[in-house]
């Protein structure tokens, strides 16, 4: 296959995927790692995409309307939301009643907590067997499974959350606007992060900045509504609008 003809195919796979990781690549056009690396290298030098962690994103489509699955959303700035959860896990005291949201960022956060004295609900398979396995006081939150991000949502789960009064919440999302604040691009888990959110005494939203001028299409929440915890970035403008409206921690 010629470098033009690999160029052309991986932008299609972008154009209709928002996001792609190099393993899909690889697999899809059945090339090496090595050559996947280099050409996301060259498009990215063109600005014909974005080159991230483990994969690449669009740089045309500033909206999201499906979620990636989580399989392949754990592969992508890895190592800035392994700094984001180092982070986050600072905020968790003794005693406290921590809601940890459905995400990759969110998941990470398990390896690096430490706090013992407290217990953690969330409405995430993958959180909840993490927490269990390192014996933590675990609730998982029941509903409707949704299969691509493995977070459970409906009325059951919006319910079981109406009763809880949350001391701390860490929650992920789909894009962080100026104008349209946190969203995610589906209606239901959208109702289950708006309500957890609400519910916390303190929120913070953990992202690493390829969400930043993102829009789904659905607002869970407002930006003064959470602290925004990423990585250090060099859009400077958009970083000065963003803290007039929320505290941010870079990290």
């Amino acid at each position: 296959m010629i470098v033009n003809e690999r160029y052309l195919k991986i932008l299609n796979l972008l154009d209709d995927k928002g996001s792609i990781t190099i393993n899909e690549i690889v697999d899809l056009l059945n090339i090496s790692e090595s050559t996947v690396r280099r050409d996301l290298n060259n498009l990215d030098k063109q600005n014909k995409l974005v080159k991230v962690h483990g994969g690449a994103i669009s740089n045309k489509n500033l909206y999201i309307t499906k979620d990636e699955n989580i399989n392949n959303k754990k592969l992508i700035n890895q190592d800035k939301k392994i700094l984001i959860a180092q982070k986050a896990v600072s905020f968790i005291k003794p005693n406290d009643f921590v809601y940890i949201d459905a995400g990759t960022t969110t998941l990470e956060m398990i390896n690096f907590i430490k706090e013992k004295n407290a217990t953690y609900i969330t409405n995430g398979l993958s959180i909840a067997e993490a927490l269990i396995k390192k014996e933590f006081e675990t609730i998982m939150i029941g509903g409707k499974i949704k299969n691509d991000t493995e977070a459970t949502v409906g009325s059951f789960s919006k319910n079981f959350i109406e009763k809880l009064n949350f001391t701390v919440g860490f929650f992920g999302t789909n894009g962080v606007s100026l104008k349209n604040g946190f969203t995610t691009p589906d209606l239901e888990e959208s109702y289950i992060k708006a309500k957890a959110l609400n519910k916390s005494n303190k929120a913070f939203v953990l992202c690493d900045n390829s969400k930043f001028n993102l829009v789904s299409s659905i607002t869970f929440a407002q930006l003064k509504d959470a602290y925004i915890i990423t990585n250090k970035f060099k859009n400077n403008k958009f970083l000065e609008k963003l803290k007039k409206q929320t505290k941010v921690l870079e990290v």
